[in-house]
């Protein structure tokens, strides 16, 4: 068996489509749907706990203040990002890391921040901060699913009145 690091999903879907390689994983959602009409490709789907996470640092200004750190929350369309990112695959864990194919999901887990742009503007100005005063610097993500939802989240939160620099 020969091993080959490829570090990109679109390297890795080249490979798989050239023959190069005989499987790969974490291929980007969007060619999911291209392996899945071909009938030379089998595809293994199965509920896993992989997830996309928001990690912040609540030591530093803006997001050392609960109602920023709430805003961020309501302003962030987890549905839109899903849909656009992923489609069909996987689930939207709601709260923690939990989704709700996993056994240990319960009630604690459902929609703790729904959507709600108004929320999230009233509370960066209660929190004192005017349309695009709010600055917070992103790292996202290397793969081509990570850096749209990036972009995705980029456009959400600064439509709340955030300014996003994505690193």
């Amino acid at each position: 068996m020969e091993i080959i690091v490829l570090p990109s999903q679109e390297a890795r879907a080249s490979a798989l489509t050239t023959g190069q390689v005989d499987f790969t994983s974490r291929t980007a959602a969007r060619d999911v749907t291209t392996f899945k009409a071909n009938p030379q490709f089998a595809l293994s789907m199965d509920p896993t706990l992989y997830l996309d996470m928001v990690y912040i640092n609540w030591a530093k200004k803006p997001l050392d203040d609960k109602r920023v750190r709430q805003a961020l929350n309501y302003a962030v369309d987890r549905e839109e990002i899903f849909t656009g990112v992923y489609g069909e695959l996987g689930a939207i864990a709601w709260a923690g890391v939990i989704p709700p194919t996993h056994w240990a999901y319960g009630d604690a887990n459902k929609k703790p921040f729904p959507h709600d742009l108004q929320k999230a503007k009233d509370l960066l100005r209660e929190a004192g901060y005017g349309p695009g005063e709010a600055s917070i610097d992103c790292r996202i993500g290397r793969t081509t699913d990570e850096r749209r939802t990036g972009q995705l989240m980029k456009a959400q939160l600064e439509e709340a009145g955030f300014k996003i620099n994505l690193k």
